[in-house]
């Protein structure tokens, strides 16, 4: 009895470590090949880290999405406002 519950619960485990290393491997690829240059990653060697890690890929990102990111904040705030100044109005209309 005790052997037959001992194997499932390796199963169990063996399939929990399949699925957690299944699900964090694209992250990992993800953040390794944005820290390399075109160059390296055209070497298609995915899962090795570089020796110099390379933040301008974050830096340009930035840059191009930052003036989005301004337009979003201007236009969210100002409708929250607005939002909670006429909710405000009707609140106290129907009080």
């Amino acid at each position: 009895m005790k052997i037959k519950n001992l194997r499932l619960k390796l199963l169990v485990v063996l399939t929990l470590i399949a699925l957690s290393v299944a699900y964090i491997l694209p992250i990992y690829v993800m953040v390794v090949a944005s820290l390399k240059t075109p160059v390296e990653i055209s070497q298609r060697a995915y899962l090795l880290p570089s020796a110099k890690l390379q933040f301008q890929n974050y830096v340009e990102a930035f840059r191009l999405v930052f003036p989005s990111l301004v337009n979003s904040s201007i236009i969210s705030f100002s409708v929250t406002l607005l939002s909670a100044f006429f909710g405000g109005l009707g609140g106290y209309y129907l009080s």
